[in-house]
C-alpha cells in the first residue's frame, strides 16, 4: 500500500477525466496494487456520449484526494 486507505463516508476532492469533483466516499478497495474508491458526487457530471449525467465515479488513489470539510 502506498497510501493510507480514506475512510468510507469522508469527503473528497479528485479528479475525473478533466472535471474537478467533489463527493463522499461509498467504498474503498484495494484492487491489483492500487485503492480504488467509489464516489457518489455532489454535483452530477454531464457528457455529451450518455443521455443522463453521471452521479457515482470510481477514482483512483492517484485521482483522489482526502478533504475534511
Amino acid at each position: 500500500m502506498s497510501k493510507k486507505v480514506i475512510q468510507d463516508g469522508s469527503r473528497v476532492i479528485g479528479l475525473y477525466g478533466d472535471n474537478a469533483i467533489i463527493g463522499r466516499v461509498i467504498t474503498s478497495r484495494y484492487y491489483g496494487n492500487e485503492f480504488l474508491y467509489t464516489v457518489a458526487l455532489d454535483t452530477p457530471l454531464s457528457f455529451r456520449w450518455r443521455p443522463n449525467p453521471v452521479s457515482v465515479a470510481l477514482l483512483s488513489e492517484k485521482e483522489i484526494h482526502y478533504a475534511p470539510l
